[in-house]
């Protein structure tokens, strides 16, 4: 999927879990970087699932002034079985 959005001239992150996906919204935060404009969360997330990945970006945004800084977006995946 990243190399998706790279081809349309999107800069992509990733990261590996919902850990690391919350300690890179707080860098970016934090730093003052470019906020992220779009986020996509797997639902699935190994240590942290998706949904809490995902309040926790809203809180954590809102808690220090960055509201608008991420808009969360989570993507629900299914695996179908034949």
């Amino acid at each position: 999927m990243e190399m998706m959005f790279e081809q349309y001239g999107f800069a992509c992150d990733t990261a590996t879990n919902g850990v690391n996906a919350l300690e890179m919204i707080e860098k970016v935060i934090q730093e003052k970087k470019r906020p992220y404009q779009l986020i996509l969360v797997d639902q699935e997330l190994p240590m942290v699932d998706g949904l809490e990945v995902a309040n926790q970006i809203v809180r954590y945004c809102a808690e220090n002034n960055a509201s608008g800084a991420a808009v969360p977006f989570t993507c629900l995946l299914m695996t179908i079985e034949s």
